[in-house]
């Protein structure tokens, strides 16, 4: 009944009150049952309640003696077991549970909402294909997960990109168009794909009317060597995140034949990591860039375009996102978001071509 209500909802207030329905009934469930601490099932019971909660350390405290009793729920408990270490970000804890209890326990919306979460979030790519591949190749999906199939079909895509097979990757993310049924989604995988169409072909010129840390830079001058361009925004927080990895790589391979451009556009009002200013002129907001890049100590060239053309080129719908050229001047990868330092910069060392 939750998920019905919620899918009507208008409004945070409205968000908020449901919430607070929901854990006053959840509040009652679990009186009614805790009168009976005999049972294993009303225990495990009492547990899945408490993860709905969010009660997860008192959660945890009833899962772990259910198991260490090797109890008649044992193997349902591993599952509840995993709800909360994927609450806590251990997912290979949560993983190595999975593995002890897959095969013993019926295929059910818990067991495959787990596939789920390692289909989409796994920070290891192979664990990440393994899952999606389980969860895609089954029969017995429950229907309300069957949505996620495009999400799932898109992160293959994104994987195969990373793998460097922009044919696998074209291929995933037109299964993942097959799938969405939303409108919504299915814009957002259309537009990923005509961004896989950049991958392989020589990378659209940039533009801007105002350079920071350099000269005008064109990217027909700087075939010979990688380029990433990093389109961000001072507002953007995960665009602040990738900052200090981006002046390390800099530092780091700027003599061996790298050059990094931060992208960005006036918005005609400011914001940052110190507040915000509001609306302001394209000189005051050039102005506050300026401080910006100098407080973050950012030392690669920054162009700061006064209109939105570059990321049209580049079909840019989210940022972060790092656009890699090749030496020969060609869209070799681009990555969505902040992404993973290690796997970025070992894209880079494979560009250069150095260890």
């Amino acid at each position: 009944m939750y998920n019905e209500q919620v899918k009507s909802v208008t409004s945070r207030e409205q968000y908020t009150v449901l919430q607070k329905q929901r854990t006053g009934d959840l509040d009652e469930l679990l009186k009614k049952y805790d009168a009976d601490l005999s049972s294993d099932e009303a225990e495990l019971l009492k547990s899945k309640l408490l993860i709905e909660m969010s009660k997860f350390a008192e959660a945890e405290e009833k899962i772990d003696r259910l198991i260490r009793f090797d109890s008649s729920v044992i193997n349902e408990a591993r599952l509840a077991k995993i709800r909360v270490l994927i609450y806590r970000k251990e997912p290979g804890e949560a993983l190595a549970v999975l593995k002890e209890v897959e095969g013993k326990v019926n295929p059910g919306l818990e067991l495959f909402s787990i596939y789920l979460y390692f289909a989409l979030y796994s920070p290891d790519s192979d664990v990440m294909e393994e899952y999606a591949w389980k969860f895609l190749n089954s029969r017995e999906i429950p229907g309300e997960l069957t949505t996620f199939k495009a999400d799932i079909y898109r992160n293959l895509s994104l994987s195969a990109l990373r793998k460097s097979d922009p044919v696998e990757a074209k291929k995933m993310m037109e299964k993942g168009i097959a799938e969405a049924g939303d409108p919504a989604k299915k814009s957002m995988l259309e537009g990923d794909l005509a961004q896989l169409g950049l991958v392989g072909n020589p990378a659209p010129p940039i533009a801007a009317e105002t350079w920071i840390n350099s000269a005008p830079l064109s990217l027909d001058r700087l075939k010979g060597k990688v380029v990433v361009i990093d389109f961000w925004a001072t507002w953007c927080a995960p665009c602040r995140r990738v900052i200090p990895g981006l002046v390390k790589w800099h530092e780091k391979y700027k003599n061996k034949g790298l050059v990094i451009i931060g992208l960005t556009k006036l918005y005609g009002n400011y914001n940052d990591d110190t507040g915000s200013k509001g609306t302001v002129t394209q000189k005051k907001e050039i102005s506050l860039i300026n401080e910006f890049i100098t407080r973050h100590d950012i030392t690669y060239p920054t162009a700061v375009a006064v209109e939105g053309v570059n990321a049209e080129k580049y079909n840019i719908r989210v940022i972060p996102t790092m656009v890699f050229i090749d030496k020969k001047g060609n869209v070799d990868y681009i990555n969505v978001g902040a992404g993973q330092e290690e796997v970025l910069e070992n894209k880079i060392k494979k560009l250069l071509e150095v260890d």
